[in-house]
């Protein structure tokens, strides 16, 4: 399934959320997916999400 950038940008804000509320929720293969959801979108990714991912994942801050 492709998302489109509307989507996506929802996906986003809903982790933002997720994060802000109840941070304990979120696994590392959440913070993967919303490492991809930043690059997708351009943004660049929180050091919140950053600090959260494997080493192999690759993440960019930039």
């Amino acid at each position: 399934m492709k998302l489109t950038k509307e989507q996506l940008e929802l996906t986003r804000q809903w982790f933002d959320a997720v994060q802000d509320l109840n941070p304990r929720y979120l696994t590392q293969e959440d913070c993967v997916l919303a490492n991809a959801i930043y690059q997708e979108l351009g943004m660049r990714v929180p050091h919140s999400i950053v600090n959260m991912l494997p080493e192999k994942s690759g993440a960019s801050s930039t």
